[in-house]
């Protein structure tokens, strides 16, 4: 195959997908599990990395701001935690909860490299953290 075409069929293998933040977050998640394996598709999860990189940083950034506007603080203006290391909203926690599940319902769109079951199928991943993925990121 020549590198013109090998470059075009790697262009066209990626898809273009809309899902809300919630899932993004999912998909994020899944990638640094598999990134912190040693993998042969180590080069698509970077790409995949990379791609959402931004928007993950961008909804993470939206968190910060909701603690910082309303988590209750300690005397050093930091957010206060509870022993299960639970943010503490106190009196605003109905709409803290309210805000953050309107975040996480906001679709936006990003191109995903996807990874083919047969790939990663001998390396003993965890199903919990797999099983959102597959669809998705994951094809069989």
């Amino acid at each position: 195959m020549s590198t013109e075409a090998k470059v075009k069929k790697m262009k066209t293998s990626s898809l273009s997908q809309t899902m809300k933040k919630k899932e993004l977050l999912t998909i994020s998640q899944g990638l640094a599990y598999l990134n912190s394996k040693e993998t042969k598709v180590w080069h698509t999860i970077s790409q995949n990395l990379e791609n959402i990189a931004t928007l993950v940083h961008q909804t993470n950034e939206q968190h910060k701001k909701l603690v910082e506007d309303l988590a209750t603080k300690d005397e050093h203006g930091n957010a206060v935690r509870s022993e299960q290391n639970q943010i503490d909203f106190g009196d605003n926690l109905p709409e803290a909860n309210k805000i953050w599940e309107t975040t996480l319902d906001e679709e936006v769109t990003f191109d995903l490299h996807p990874i083919n079951l047969e790939d990663i199928k001998d390396y003993g991943l965890d199903a919990n953290i797999m099983k959102p993925l597959m669809g998705t990121l994951i094809t069989e």
